[in-house]
C-alpha cells in the first residue's frame, strides 16, 4: 500500500544520471533501479538518454540498447510511472509516438528558455498521445523571472501538466528560485517543478525553497549522480523533507541501502565535481559549450576557469566564435597548471629520496609520516618491503620512501642486524601496515624467515620475487613501445636476462641488441661485448634501455647512437640530459601490481 505523500520526488537517476557514464546504461542496469527505485517509493521515474528520445540516433553519444529497450526493461520491472526526455530539435514526433506505443507514461518537453515558445506545439502534440506533459525550460535564469511566468503561461495555454524551473548549471540562489516560481505562480494554475545542478552545492537547498513556493515535483538522483557536479542528491532532500514534517512516502531506509548497494560502486570512482563546474555555476556556462572554451584555452593558453566566467556573464546559452576569440587574447597566457602534493605528503618523506638511517626517534617519524600519507590518500594502502642484508657487523637500521600513488604508498627498510630488525617490528605492531619480502634477498634459513613472518604479522606479509617483478614491468613497457612504427630497434644495456627474454619472445621490434661483457647470447638478439665496437658501426638506434647503470663515459657514447627521434629509457636516478632524450622510469611503479595481490587474498582467505 502506497504512502500519502505531500510532494512528488521524480527520480531522475536513470536518466540525468546517464550523463556520467556516458549515457551507458543498459537494460538490465534499468529493469534493475526501475524495480529498486519504485520498492522505496517513488511513483514517477525517467530514464533514457541524459537528452531524450532520439538523441542517440542524433549522435549525441552511443547506447548499448535503444530507448525503445530500455523503456520496455523499466515498464515491466514496475507499476511506476516512467517518463523520458524529448528535445524536439535532435529527436521527431515519430520517437516519441514509438515510446508512446511501447508504454511511456510521461514525457518532459526540454528547451532553452530563450526558443522555448517553439516547442509549445510539441506539448499539443504529447498530450493528443495522452501523456502527461511537462514543459522544462533548459536554462530558465537565461531570462527574466517576469519573462519565465509569460513562458509558463504560455506552456499551460498549450495543454502542459507542469511546468519545471530548470537550473541546468547549477548556478541559481533559493532568492531566485523563489522570484522565477512566484511569477509562474501569479501568471497561471499548474503544477510546478524544479530541476537543479549541484555545481555551487546549493541543488537541495535550491529544490527546498521550490517545495516552499509551491513546487509539486522535484526531481533528484541517487547520490546526485548527474551531468556535471550532479543533481540534487535524492537521500538527502527526502530526509530533508521529512524533517519538515513534508510526507514523500519514500521508505529512507531502503533508498540508503540502494544507494550503498548499487550506485555507490558506480559513482565511487566518478569525478563530478571540481573548480572548472563552479565556475560553470557561477558563470551559468552550459557543459555543452566546453569544447569550444578546452580549444580557445588551449590555443591561447587561457586559464579556463577565468573563460568560462567570462563568456557565461556575456551569453549564457551561446558562443559567439568571434567574441571567444578576443575574450581568448584578452586573457592570453592565464593557464594555470600548478599542482602541489604538499597537503598529501609528509615532511621530509619523499618518493626517491636517499635513504635515512634511523634512530629510534626517526624510526617514529618514519612511521608517523606513513601513517599520515597514507590517511590523506584514503584508498592507498601502506607497504614496506623488509631487506635483511645479512652483515651483523652492519648496526643499522634505514629506510627509503619509494613510490606513492592514490593506491600505494611503498616503502623499503633495510637492516644490518637482526636482532635490530626485530626489535624494530616490534614497532609496527599497532599500525596496519603491510608487509613485502623476497625470501631471495633475505640471508636466512627457513626457521628464521618463518620467524620474521610471525612476528611482521603472517596475515599481512606477502612474499614476492622482486626482480622478475620488475623485470615484468620493464619488459611489458618495452614490448608496447616496440609497437609503434618509430621504434624499430631496441639496444639493452646490460643483460637482465629475465628482461631480454621477455622482449625476445613477445616483442616487435625488428632489431635488438644487447652491449653486454658477459654475455650469453640467445636466438634472436645481437650481443655486443663493448659500446666502443659499436660506435665504430656508426648505426644508430631508435631506443635504448639501461638494464645497468653505464658510466659517465659510456653514457656519453650511448647518447651519440640514439636516433634523432628516439630517446633512452633509464630506471637509474643519476642521470641528466638536456631536451627530451633520457625518459626516467621508476620501477618501482610495478608494486602497484602487488595491490591486487594483497587485496585478492584479503577478500578470499
Amino acid at each position: 500500500m502506497s504512502k500519502s505523500k505531500d510532494v512528488e520526488i521524480l527520480e531522475c537517476t536513470l536518466r540525468d544520471g546517464s550523463y556520467a557514464i556516458d549515457f551507458k546504461f543498459t537494460s538490465s542496469d534499468t529493469a534493475l533501479l526501475t524495480k529498486q527505485i519504485s520498492k522505496a517509493g517513488f511513483n514517477w521515474i525517467e530514464i533514457g538518454h541524459g537528452l531524450g528520445i532520439g538523441a542517440a540516433e542524433s549522435g549525441k553519444g552511443k547506447m548499448p540498447h535503444n530507448d525503445l529497450q530500455l523503456l520496455r526493461a523499466a515498464k515491466e520491472s514496475t507499476d511506476a510511472k516512467i517518463g523520458m526526455f524529448y528535445i524536439p530539435t535532435i529527436s521527431s514526433r515519430d520517437n516519441l509516438k514509438e515510446a508512446v506505443d511501447n508504454g511511456l507514461d510521461f514525457v518532459r518537453i526540454g528547451a532553452n528558455a530563450t526558443e522555448a515558445s517553439e516547442a509549445f506545439p510539441e506539448i499539443e502534440y504529447a498530450k493528443s498521445l495522452g501523456l502527461t506533459a511537462g514543459m522544462n525550460f533548459m536554462k530558465s535564469y537565461s531570462v527574466s523571472a517576469d519573462e519565465f511566468g509569460n513562458l509558463g503561461k504560455g506552456a499551460v495555454e498549450h495543454g502542459a501538466d507542469m511546468v519545471y524551473l530548470v537550473d541546468s548549471v547549477g548556478g541559481m540562489n533559493p532568492q531566485e528560485v523563489e522570484s522565477y516560481l512566484n511569477a509562474v505562480r501569479k501568471k497561471c494554475d499548474c503544477d510546478l517543478g524544479y530541476h537543479g545542478h549541484d555545481n555551487l552545492k546549493m541543488a537541495v537547498a535550491n529544490t527546498l525553497k521550490a517545495y516552499e513556493c509551491g513546487a509539486r515535483f522535484l526531481d533528484a538522483t541517487i547520490m546526485g549522480i548527474g551531468r556535471g557536479a550532479g543533481n540534487a542528491a535524492s537521500e538527502a532532500l527526502v530526509c530533508l523533507l521529512e524533517d519538515l514534517g513534508v510526507k514523500t512516502g519514500i521508505d529512507i531506509g531502503l533508498l540508503l541501502n540502494i544507494a550503498d548497494t548499487y550506485v555507490w560502486p558506480l559513482i565511487r570512482n566518478l569525478s563530478m565535481y571540481d573548480t572548472k563546474e563552479v565556475a560553470m555555476g557561477f558563470g551559468k556556462m552550459h557543459s555543452s559549450h566546453m569544447p569550444k572554451i578546452r580549444a580557445a584555452s588551449q590555443k591561447y593558453r587561457v586559464d579556463e576557469k577565468e573563460l568560462i566566467m567570462r563568456m557565461g556573464r556575456i551569453d549564457p546559452v551561446h558562443i559567439d566564435d568571434k567574441t571567444l576569440e578576443d575574450v581568448s587574447k584578452e586573457l592570453r597566457d592565464t593557464v594555470n597548471n600548478e599542482e602541489s602534493l604538499e597537503l598529501i605528503s609528509y615532511p621530509g618523506l619523499d618518493d626517491n629520496q636517499d635513504s635515512i638511517e634511523l634512530s629510534p626517534d626517526n624510526l617514529d617519524e618514519f612511521i608517523k609520516g606513513v601513517s599520515v600519507t597514507v590517511a590523506k590518500r584514503t584508498a592507498a594502502i601502506p607497504v614496506i618491503e623488509i631487506i635483511y642484508t645479512g652483515n651483523e657487523q652492519q648496526d643499522f637500521i634505514s629506510a627509503e620512501c619509494l613510490w606513492s600513488s592514490d593506491r600505494i604508498v611503498f616503502s623499503r627498510l633495510f637492516a644490518g642486524n637482526y636482532q635490530l630488525l626485530m626489535e624494530t617490528v616490534e614497532k609496527f605492531k599497532d599500525v596496519n601496515f603491510k608487509f613485502l619480502i623476497d625470501p631471495k634477498k633475505l640471508d636466512l634459513d627457513e626457521q628464521t624467515l618463518l620467524q620474521l613472518i610471525n612476528a611482521l604479522g603472517i596475515e599481512r606479509t606477502y612474499t614476492i620475487d622482486s626482480k622478475r617483478l620488475k623485470a615484468a614491468f620493464a619488459s611489458n613497457l618495452l614490448s608496447h613501445l616496440g609497437i609503434y612504427s618509430k621504434n624499430k630497434s631496441l639496444l639493452i644495456f646490460g643483460d637482465d636476462k629475465e628482461l631480454s627474454e621477455h622482449i625476445l619472445s613477445y616483442s616487435s621490434f625488428d632489431q635488438i641488441f644487447i652491449v653486454d661483457p658477459e654475455m650469453q647470447k640467445r636466438e634472436g638478439a645481437i650481443f655486443i661485448r663493448d659500446i666502443n665496437d659499436w660506435t665504430q658501426l656508426n648505426i644508430k638506434v631508435d631506443l635504448i634501455y639501461l638494464a645497468y647503470s653505464p658510466n659517465i663515459q659510456t653514457m656519453e657514447k650511448l647518447t651519440k647512437i640514439i636516433s634523432e627521434e628516439g630517446f633512452i629509457l633509464t630506471p637509474h636516478k643519476q642521470y641528466s640530459l638536456s631536451g627530451s632524450k633520457l625518459k626516467p622510469l621508476n620501477l618501482n611503479a610495478a608494486y602497484e601490481g602487488v595491490i591486487h595481490q594483497i587485496q585478492f587474498l584479503e577478500s578470499t582467505f
